[in-house]
């Protein structure tokens, strides 16, 4: 009779163990999902100048501060859409920078209002640079890559709300 009652404490002793197992799996899976649905949640597509690009969205202090730096390169269907609360001239800078750049503000409308392109990567004391006219969002492709944009002209975002 002991031998049983050990028997059946090692079974239940397993089974807690898989329960553990099991329910740390779907936590992880649970994490993992999180995560996912959050990045595509930071990421629109984006139509401007005949071209399309998937834009990782950046609408904080921190994320709009470290930008693109200590990347080392964009891909030219990728981009990123900085957006802001409010109409300001917003500028960009390049600091720890390794690829140059195309930058396009855009009004709350969505309408171009200024193109900087081939923005070289350069060394502190790093310049600026700023629209002409106030703008809410800020695109950032590869350089050459927002050859086609014309002030004026309207981007599209595809995949929610902006």
């Amino acid at each position: 009779m002991i031998e049983s009652m050990s028997n059946v404490d090692a079974k239940a002793q397993k089974g807690i163990v898989w329960l553990i197992v099991i329910g740390a799996i779907v936590l992880v899976g649970l994490a993992f999902w999180a995560v996912l649905v959050k990045v595509q949640d930071m990421s629109r597509t984006v139509v401007l100048g005949g071209e399309t690009y998937r834009a990782e969205v950046v609408d904080t202090f921190e994320a709009r501060a470290k930008g693109l730096s200590d990347r080392p390169s964009i891909d030219s269907d990728r981009a990123m859409l900085f957006v802001f609360a409010e109409d300001d001239f917003h500028a960009i800078w390049m600091k720890d920078m390794r690829f140059a750049i195309d930058v396009v503000w855009l009004d709350g409308d969505k309408r171009v209002v200024h193109v900087e392109r081939n923005i070289q990567p350069d060394e502190p004391p790093h310049a600026s640079y700023t629209p002409v006219k106030k703008a809410r969002y800020v695109l950032e492709v590869g350089a050459g890559r927002a050859a086609k944009v014309a002030i004026g002209e309207t981007m599209v975002i595809r995949g929610g709300g902006l």
